[in-house]
């Protein structure tokens, strides 16, 4: 069964209809009240001018008031439309550049898993396959070595290692980090603008690959500098 669409009619409008109606009906029992219809019928042309523009003149301001508040009803609505159609323009884009960036990060962490092999291939007692996970990264899979790196942050007994060393121990893994950094938190506000309620943003620092690497430089960053303090 096929539902009706029909569209409401605004209160103003129904307002103005019945206000209308009304006074109709009063002007009306008024000059049969004054003359009948055909006295009324023989008075000058001038004269029946004179009423009906005095008698129609408050219902001309009535509905010209209604008119201006539902344009400016109209006027919100499709500067609303406009908002969203433009919020959705910019969420599409930012899904589009967020593709190239993944990618670019892809790398920027490839190249800092690469400058920590020794410490992760001692951490897991095993010799790891870099080409292999190019191979994985260059066909999708950008994560990677990102998640190689959150992963050797963990002992099997599930403590923590302090990545100072990995993300700070070099002046070539300090580069990489500040890369990554910049090219993340450009994301970031990317990501805000793009999407006014905050999700999107939270998304990518909490549901992401990226931002959990990303959490995981802040909090060293963090730990030390209060090591520093300390010192």
């Amino acid at each position: 069964m096929q539902r009706k669409n029909s569209k409401k009619i605004d209160w103003r409008i129904k307002s103005g209809i019945v206000i209308s109606i009304t006074w109709i009906l009063m002007m009306i029992l008024l000059l049969f009240k004054k003359m009948s219809w055909q006295n009324f019928m023989e008075l000058p042309l001038d004269q029946i001018e004179g009423f009906l523009t005095g008698a129609f003149s408050p219902l001309a301001i009535i509905w010209l008031i209604i008119g201006f508040f539902i344009q400016q009803q109209e006027i919100a609505e499709n500067s609303r439309n406009i908002e969203q159609q433009a919020e959705h323009s910019n969420l599409d884009n930012f899904l589009k550049m967020s593709e190239i960036v993944y990618r670019h990060l892809a790398v920027i962490s490839g190249y800092l898993y690469i400058s920590c092999l020794d410490e992760i291939q001692e951490s897991l007692k095993q010799e790891i396959d870099l080409d292999d996970k190019w191979a994985k990264s260059a066909n999708g899979d950008y994560g990677i070595f990102a998640r190689g790196l959150v992963r050797y942050r963990f002992f099997d007994d599930g403590n923590q290692r302090a990545m100072t060393k990995i993300f700070f121990g070099t002046e070539i893994r300090q580069n990489h980090i500040n890369n990554y950094k910049r090219i993340f938190e450009g994301l970031l506000i990317k990501a805000k603008n793009s999407d006014c309620t905050g999700s999107l943003y939270e998304s990518l620092t909490e549901g992401t690959i990226w931002g959990i690497l990303y959490r995981m430089i802040k909090e060293t960053e963090q730990e030390q500098a209060i090591k520093h303090k300390n010192d």
